[in-house]
């Protein structure tokens, strides 16, 4: 005889659907702090979809160029999100002196 096995719930609770949102908030935040130039490419290719063929053609651009600028505002957003993290970090800790 097998036992019976107990399914998860594969829905998130409150906390991490609350904290999910953060995360996004934060990146969004994060996105809109870069410069518009570099922020155009991400958003179009990474978070819209677009081609990057069809960005370039859009843009009248070389698409080496538009590869250089998606690479630099990856680059970019992640030096703005860890220098938010070490913020954070250093701010908790600082409470706890």
């Amino acid at each position: 005889m097998v036992s019976s096995i107990e399914v998860l719930d594969p829905a998130p609770d409150a906390a991490a659907a609350m904290e999910s949102d953060n995360v996004r908030a934060s990146t969004m935040d994060a996105v809109n702090e870069l410069d518009p130039v570099l922020r155009l490419v991400l958003v179009a290719h990474d978070l819209g979809g677009v081609s990057m063929a069809q960005i370039a053609q859009d843009a009248g651009l070389p698409l080496s160029t538009l590869y250089r600028r998606r690479a630099r505002a990856i680059g970019e957003l992640r030096n703005i999100l860890m220098l938010r993290k070490a913020g954070e970090i250093s701010s908790r800790g600082a409470g706890l002196q």
